[in-house]
């Protein structure tokens, strides 16, 4: 491994984020964001063009290239799965960019929790809360200053209040989808730090206390859920609003439906034919709708 420099972002000699890959330059301040390397390929083959590509040894694919409706520079980014890959992703990419402007928009995939919503649905998110795991619940609290004993918390698991997608970026897209006809439904994603217990699975091996977890998120109004909108839309808007005068900061989510949780005559999963369509739907309105960012005004990209 090539030496390493720094103690809070680590940079390798040319100046690559550790994680991320990227250094100064490789990054477009467009950015659709993507969990699967397949899914980000499948994209950048079909709407960028004279793209260049980045990999990184922590699984991170970058690809950067020209938007094929008017030639804006755009980056797409796999990060693969949860809020820590999210975390990675948002902070080393916000540190090559040196404080620039910043849109994402995450294509993704979920379970539907609205009752009457089909799997292949496009699952566009007004807000997002996240759910975790209270390990204070299960193993108890640390005895810290005078304490001498551990105490529990009896909630064994946390939900947060939600935090506002971009409502300009999110309109844009919904109108977007709209236009091409897709079904789409928007509302109030979660997203859980794990997939099986904070997303209310249950599993023989594991006593996790969730069985009324599902049924807590439906009455909260919950549509959607899945493990990275959550963790995207608190750091975009830490970015803007924590310190005085922060970058610009524009984020979004939507994701394809894979099955649905919570309607026991709604069995199936979305066919493999559907998801490839909903993924290039998704796309195309999430790269259009950051480009009308732009024509618009709201966004200025370095040049």
């Amino acid at each position: 491994m090539s030496e390493l420099k720094g103690k809070n972002i680590f940079l390798t000699p040319d100046g690559r984020t550790y994680h991320l890959g990227v250094k100064k330059g490789d990054l477009a301040s467009l950015i659709v964001t993507v969990g699967c390397e397949q899914r980000a390929r499948v994209l950048a083959a079909k709407f960028l063009t004279d793209v260049t590509e980045v990999s990184s040894s922590r699984q991170f694919y970058t690809f950067t290239g020209k938007y094929i409706k008017g030639g804006q520079r755009m980056s797409i980014v796999c990060i693969g799965m949860g809020a820590p890959m999210a975390d990675f992703f948002i902070r080393e990419a916000s540190f090559v960019l040196e404080g620039e402007p910043l849109a994402v928009v995450r294509i993704g995939s979920c379970g539907i929790v609205d009752y009457a919503t089909r799997p292949g649905t496009l699952m566009l998110s007004d807000e997002s809360m996240y759910c975790y795991r209270n390990y204070c619940h299960f193993d108890g609290e640390a005895a810290l200053g005078n304490k001498r004993e551990c105490g529990r918390d009896p909630r064994p698991y946390l939900l947060t209040a939600p935090v506002k997608a971009d409502k300009r970026l999110t309109d844009l897209i919904e109108a977007n989808l709209n236009a091409q006809g897709a079904a789409v439904k928007r509302g109030l994603n979660c997203s859980a730090e794990t997939f099986f217990a904070c997303q209310g699975r249950e599993l023989p091996l594991w006593n996790d206390n969730n069985a009324n977890l599902l049924k807590d998120m439906t009455d909260l109004g919950v549509v959607s859920l899945e493990m990275e909108t959550h963790q995207i839309f608190h750091l975009m808007h830490q970015r803007q609003h924590s310190i005085p005068n922060g970058p610009k900061s524009y984020a979004a989510s939507l994701m394809i439906g894979l099955v649905n949780r919570s309607n026991p005559n709604l069995t199936a999963h979305v066919t493999a034919e559907d998801q490839d369509k909903a993924t290039l739907a998704a796309g195309e309105a999430a790269f259009d709708a950051l480009v009308t960012l732009v024509s618009e005004g709201i966004i200025k990209p370095a040049a």
